[in-house]
């Protein structure tokens, strides 16, 4: 079925808070990876992510869409699903027709598709689909009537990559294996959590789901929490992950007025150095004493330098009282000066803010 944004819709397997997600299930009823006695194929030893092997002939791409259908753990905090008209997530898209059925949709295209040379692809519906193709990459849609918290806005769309490999062997053997999950956090790259598939990740994929922001994450072994390092292994340092502090609506700023730009060696490690460069304006002072403008601190703007550290952490329970409530925050400690060449009003700084903020 062909919507407004030209995906196809395919069913979701959809993990409640609370309920394991090792509850769900697994649509489809083509051969699966426990049907290898059946199957002539010699084994590859490296089981990782095989989600089937047999005769390329006996399956399609809807099967293949089907068994990467991911299981969907939001917040048990998440705000849509306290609320009637949002508590069926993913949501339909406003301008597709009601579905048949009731529940949670995805939709999904294909792309970066890379040819064997055994002639076009027709399509989508190309029964010779896996044939004539050695890898593709299976992009999910999850789509949300608003986005909630700091920048909220209506109609969130929010995405996860799945990087197929389809791996042929002497006999007319067949393997289809999920090598890599990319969930796109806010579409920005630098972000991305992303997980290279191991013997461990258990199949069907779970994503977590971000309070109110809805950006999605691997969790390698379903267990309904975010591990740094292990439910995203590469760029580990700048993923995202699963920062649930926008469900609140607020962003912390900075104590002064200032437009920076700054270089850190990274977005989310715990701790870094940065050093930031920018225009910055200070009001006047006034003098506790006297109630009259301080004549050592008068209104000034101008060009200026900043130094220091950055430290990022978590917070749990009561300890997120130092976070003013956040489970993620951020703490900035540097050196600052007003003009150049001529560096004047040296004074420390600090800065507290909300995740990489």
């Amino acid at each position: 079925m062909r919507n407004c944004f030209g995906l196809v819709a395919t069913l979701l397997v959809v993990s409640l808070p609370g309920v394991p997600a090792a509850e769900g299930g697994q649509a489809g009823s083509v051969a699966r990876v426990e049907d290898w006695a059946a199957c002539a194929c010699p084994s590859s030893g490296d089981t990782s992510g095989v989600l089937w092997r047999g005769r390329a002939s006996d399956v399609s791409l809807a099967d293949v869409v089907r068994m990467l259908s991911p299981v969907l753990w939001f917040s048990p905090d998440e705000p849509l699903l306290t609320i009637a008209e949002t508590r069926q997530l993913p949501a339909r898209h406003p301008c597709d027709p009601e579905p048949a059925m009731s529940g949670g949709i995805v939709y999904y295209q294909v792309n970066r598709v890379v040819n064997r040379g055994r002639g076009p692809v027709a399509g989508e519906d190309d029964p010779a689909f896996l044939a004539k193709v050695e890898s593709f990459v299976l992009t999910h849609f999850f789509y949300s009537p608003e986005d909630l918290g700091g920048g909220a806005h209506r109609h969130d769309l929010d995405s996860a990559d799945f990087y197929v490999n389809v791996e042929e062997y002497l006999g007319g053997c067949t393997q289809v294996r999920l090598r890599r999950v990319k969930g796109n956090a806010h579409g920005v790259s630098w972000y991305a959590n992303i997980l290279n598939v191991a013997a461990d990740t258990r199949l069907p994929m779970t994503l977590l789901v971000e309070e109110g922001k809805h950006a999605s994450c691997p969790d390698r072994n379903a267990d309904g929490a975010y591990t740094p390092g292990y439910d995203v292994n590469v760029h580990v340092n700048d993923a995202w992950g699963v920062r649930d502090v926008f469900g609140s609506g607020r962003l912390l700023g900075s104590g002064f007025s200032s437009a920076d730009a700054l270089i850190t060696p990274s977005a989310s490690r715990w701790a870094d150095w940065y050093v930031a460069a920018g225009y910055e304006k200070l009001e006047e002072r006034i003098d506790a004493t006297t109630g009259l403008p301080d004549p050592d601190y008068p209104a000034s703007s101008g060009p200026a330098l900043e130094l220091g550290y950055k430290f990022r952490m978590t917070f749990k329970g009561k300890a997120r009282i130092a976070s003013l409530g956040y489970h993620f925050g951020g703490v900035r400690l540097g050196v600052r000066a007003s003009g150049y060449p001529m560096l004047q009003n040296i004074r420390a700084v600090i800065e507290i803010g909300a995740g990489v903020f």
